[in-house]
């Protein structure tokens, strides 16, 4: 199996960027061209460090309490968006989902995830999409989706997003787990 190349995290950047007297606005220009490079390369990018330990640790905090809420997760069988149905198949898909709509993550008590979401946001609206010719046209997002993978053999097999074509181009992953 081979993975894609890392991209250096935006914790290490920072801290060379200190250590060079270079300007504090920099770190995230610098990390959206090297995700750009790989995206470029493998059509993947993996950004460590792009959320801090604290801030991981505070949105775990936050989306804590509405693991109640979450439902399984459903996998759509059919051939385009307009003819299929959602079922549920742990075997393919194991994990319990929960869509995070603009009003709760703008009016909930989410600091910390309202953050990280606007954070990403910068990343990929203002600095990706300025770098990667597929995504200038990129200028919103989907609802963030949180997801909990409970064990015992958990997955979501390999897929491919948006085969409805809807206009979404680009899946952004952000892994919360501790000592991930």
């Amino acid at each position: 199996c081979l993975l894609p190349p890392r991209v250096t995290s935006l914790q290490e950047l920072k801290s060379s960027s200190s250590k060079k007297g270079k300007k504090a606005s920099s770190p995230l220009a610098a990390v959206a061209q090297l995700a750009h490079s790989q995206l470029s390369a493998t059509s993947t990018a993996v950004i460590d460090g792009f959320l801090s330990a604290e801030q991981l640790k505070n949105i775990r905090r936050e989306i804590a309490q509405l693991e109640p809420q979450y439902e399984t997760g459903e996998i759509w069988v059919g051939k385009d968006a307009g003819a299929g149905a959602q079922i549920s198949v742990a075997s393919v898909r194991g994990d319990r989902v929960l869509w995070v709509d603009k009003e709760a993550l703008t009016k909930g008590p989410f600091h910390a995830l309202r953050e990280a979401v606007r954070s990403i946001d910068k990343l990929v609206v203002s600095e990706l999409s300025r770098r990667t010719p597929k995504l200038k046209h990129v200028n919103e997002r989907s609802d963030p989706m949180l997801s909990i993978y409970p064990g015992r053999g958990s997955r979501f097999q390999k897929h491919v997003d948006n085969t409805a074509e809807d206009g979404r181009v680009l899946t952004v992953l952000c892994y919360l787990n501790e000592k991930w």
